[in-house]
């Protein structure tokens, strides 16, 4: 009798559920009488809890609390800001100037001078750019180039990615003869050392290619016949691509020797030093003759 008895009450005391079925699903209804919390982790991406969460925090807060912390912190908003040294944070607003961005190697120089009172060295790795700087400065691009001025590399913006012939356009440079294709690069290397103000400094480099395309001093490069439906691409594409790209055009031709090869590349580094050389003079300080 007495097992029966407690049997019963441990019945009472389990909480009853109606099960039912619906939509092939088995679903227990909660007795209305009993509120079951369980506690849901939030996750990263989910907002703050809601307005019934704060409801359900402030009923076990008393309400002391809440009018004096309420209190408090409107007196902390009456507090004048102040800044570190103690001064009024009106007085001490920061005033912003703009900071222009140098685009060329001779906006650099101007900028180095002007801030540090005389003229600034050329850097050599931007020397000639963008026809005869060398590759991007991968250290500077990080934002951590140890080397400053000195650095061998350039420094200035260049494109993602450089001009080029497409395939095409290679395949129809590449069937000229060695005379068409050096008239041809004659043609646009004499247009970027004008452009670029170098003229005089690449003259042994344009002789040794006009000794290659047969042209006699004083004579002029003819341009090759081409087919007209690709003249005004590969025009285009030619007048965007850089000095030592158009060099690379002669030095991976079918008609290059290694002879040819260290000549060319022995002008080049001649050429580079007359340019740094003259970049140098024309950054270092004048003397004014007195009379």
């Amino acid at each position: 009798m007495m097992m029966s008895t407690a049997a019963g009450a441990r019945a009472a005391a389990i909480p009853t559920y109606v099960t039912k079925v619906k939509n092939t699903f088995l679903e227990l209804d909660e007795p209305e009488d009993e509120v079951v919390r369980c506690a849901l982790r939030r996750c990263a991406s989910a907002p703050p809890g809601m307005q019934a969460d704060n409801v359900a925090l402030r009923r076990t807060i008393p309400d002391e609390v809440v009018a004096e912390s309420t209190q408090s912190y409107q007196q902390v908003l009456l507090i004048p800001q102040k800044d570190i040294l103690g001064h009024d944070a009106q007085a001490a607003k920061p005033v912003l100037t703009s900071i222009p961005v140098a685009q060329t190697v001779v906006d650099v120089i101007l900028d180095l001078a002007s801030t540090t009172g005389g003229p600034a060295p050329p850097q050599p790795g931007c020397v000639g750019h963008p026809d005869m700087c060398r590759r991007p400065c991968l250290f500077f691009n990080a934002g951590n180039c140890s080397n400053g001025s000195s650095c061998e590399y350039c420094h200035m913006p260049h494109e993602s990615r450089a001009p080029h012939l497409d395939k095409r356009q290679r395949v129809l440079v590449g069937n000229l003869s060695e005379v068409q294709l050096m008239n041809l690069l004659l043609i646009y290397l004499q247009e970027r050392a004008e452009l670029g103000g170098f003229a005089a400094q690449a003259g042994e480099v344009m002789s040794l290619l006009r000794e290659r395309a047969g042209l006699e001093p004083g004579t002029e490069p003819v341009m090759p016949k081409l087919p007209r439906q690709c003249q005004p691409k590969l025009h285009y594409m030619m007048q965007k691509m850089t000095f030592q790209a158009l060099i690379g055009l002669a030095l991976k031709s079918r008609y290059t020797t290694d002879t040819f090869v260290a000549d060319v590349s022995g002008a080049l580094a001649k050429m580079r030093s007359a340019m740094l050389a003259a970049a140098a003079a024309a950054s270092s300080p004048v003397e004014l003759a007195m009379p």
